[in-house]
Protein backbone atom coordinates (compact mmCIF):
# COMPACT_ATOMS: atom_id res chain seq x y z
CA UNK A 1 0.00 0.00 0.00
CA UNK A 2 1.30 3.59 -1.00
CA UNK A 3 1.07 6.08 1.61
CA UNK A 4 -1.52 8.28 2.23
CA UNK A 5 -0.41 11.79 1.38
CA UNK A 6 -2.79 13.43 3.79
CA UNK A 7 -1.56 11.48 6.46
CA UNK A 8 1.52 11.63 6.35
CA UNK A 9 1.28 15.81 6.03
CA UNK A 10 -0.79 15.58 9.28
CA UNK A 11 1.48 13.37 10.91
CA UNK A 12 3.78 15.83 10.16
CA UNK A 13 1.85 19.11 11.21
CA UNK A 14 0.89 16.82 14.41
CA UNK A 15 4.83 16.52 15.19
CA UNK A 16 5.94 20.00 14.49
CA UNK A 17 3.47 21.37 16.57
CA UNK A 18 3.94 18.91 19.12
CA UNK A 19 7.83 20.06 19.24
CA UNK A 20 7.21 23.58 19.54
CA UNK A 21 4.43 22.82 22.26
CA UNK A 22 7.26 20.82 24.32
CA UNK A 23 9.71 23.90 23.16
CA UNK A 24 7.71 26.45 24.90
CA UNK A 25 6.82 24.28 27.94
CA UNK A 26 10.53 23.44 28.65
CA UNK A 27 11.22 27.32 27.83
CA UNK A 28 8.74 28.25 30.68
CA UNK A 29 9.72 25.86 33.20
CA UNK A 30 13.65 25.66 32.88
CA UNK A 31 13.91 28.94 32.53
CA UNK A 32 14.69 29.39 35.88
CA UNK A 33 17.11 26.34 35.87
CA UNK A 34 18.43 27.49 32.29
CA UNK A 35 22.20 28.45 33.84
CA UNK A 36 21.94 25.21 36.23
CA UNK A 37 21.48 22.80 33.85
CA UNK A 38 24.06 24.10 31.09
CA UNK A 39 25.54 20.39 30.76
CA UNK A 40 21.87 19.34 30.05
Amino acid sequence: MAPDPDLGFQVIVINASFSYFHAACAQRLGAGQEKENEEG
